[in-house]
């Protein structure tokens, strides 16, 4: 009798064993599902980019589902800037949490806008299947270089001041579709106090210039710090993005526009920051088309 209860008990366990396995293998058994990353919402955006400067980017697709995805096709559409130089999730099967790459090259030859472009890989299953919506802006892009030294330096005023040590970085983006100029400055190391920052034009190096960009000091700009970061994006058909008297000389505002533009196209500006001790400017540097 003992035996036999024995046995119908190990039965009863033997089956609550085959339906756990077969419900953990159902639960197991759900459809792909894939996703890019990086990604917000389902994008990317490549940023502001130098015209004809290349950027790239990886991107890793993952099958967070249950089941393999068969064999991957992966496409990207969209502006010619936007292209695919190395894939390797195409012809692939991913299978529950694995995961595979695709890089992508943005790559503006012009300024404005791409345009959005789509990334996607599909499988087989109609779950399989997921979309990045890639994004990039171009500007012109220039540089704070020299005369004497790169970046912002003390060496690069006229006369030059040796006696500081400040150092910084200046790059200038300029979007000719929307006219829009942004500004990204770093500084650190002022002998004293900064008193205002902006753009002079339009001179040959070494010489100077009077201020061409917003008077005082570029708006928003940290002052009163030596050492410091600032990032800001000018309408310069915007009359508050100038110093008048830089307008009336060029006779309005679009000509002013024009004026300083040739002026960075030729290395004849400079970004400029003056200091409590350096009322005349501590650190500058002329800016220049990039060719990095």
């Amino acid at each position: 009798m003992r035996n036999r209860r024995s046995r119908i008990i190990g039965a009863l366990a033997a089956c609550a064993v085959t339906v756990l396995v077969v419900a953990v293998a159902g639960q197991a058994g759900g459809p792909p599902s894939l996703g890019w990353s990086p990604s917000t919402d389902d994008s990317f955006g490549f940023g502001l980019v130098g015209v004809g400067k290349t950027v790239s980017q990886t991107f890793t697709l993952t099958n967070s589902g249950g089941s393999a995805s068969a064999a991957l096709t992966v496409t990207l559409t969209g502006p010619p800037e936007l292209s695919i130089t190395e894939d390797n999730c195409s012809e692939t099967s991913l299978g529950p949490r694995k995961s595979c790459t695709v890089t992508v090259e943005y790559a503006p030859t012009a300024s404005g806008p791409a345009g959005a472009a789509t990334l996607n890989a599909s499988g087989k299953k109609e779950e399989a299947t997921a979309d990045l919506v890639l994004t990039g802006s171009a500007a012109l892009q220039f540089v704070a270089d020299g005369p004497a030294a790169p970046g912002l330096s003390g060496l690069n005023e006229n006369p030059p001041h040796p006696e500081s040590t400040a150092t910084g970085t200046t790059t200038v983006f300029w979007d000719t579709t929307t006219s829009t100029m942004t500004v990204i400055v770093k500084f650190d190391g002022l002998t004293t106090p900064n008193t205002a920052a902006h753009i002079h034009c339009c001179v040959t190096a070494p010489g100077n210039a009077g201020v061409a960009t917003t008077t005082p000091t570029f708006t928003g700009f940290p002052g009163g710090v030596t050492s410091g970061s600032y990032t800001h994006v000018f309408n310069m058909l915007d009359a508050a993005s100038w110093n008048p008297a830089f307008v009336s000389a060029q006779g309005g505002v679009a000509n002013a526009a024009g004026a300083l533009l040739a002026g960075l196209q030729a290395g004849r500006a400079y970004m400029n920051i003056h200091t409590q001790r350096f009322g005349g400017g501590e650190v500058r540097g002329f800016l220049h088309p990039s060719t990095t």
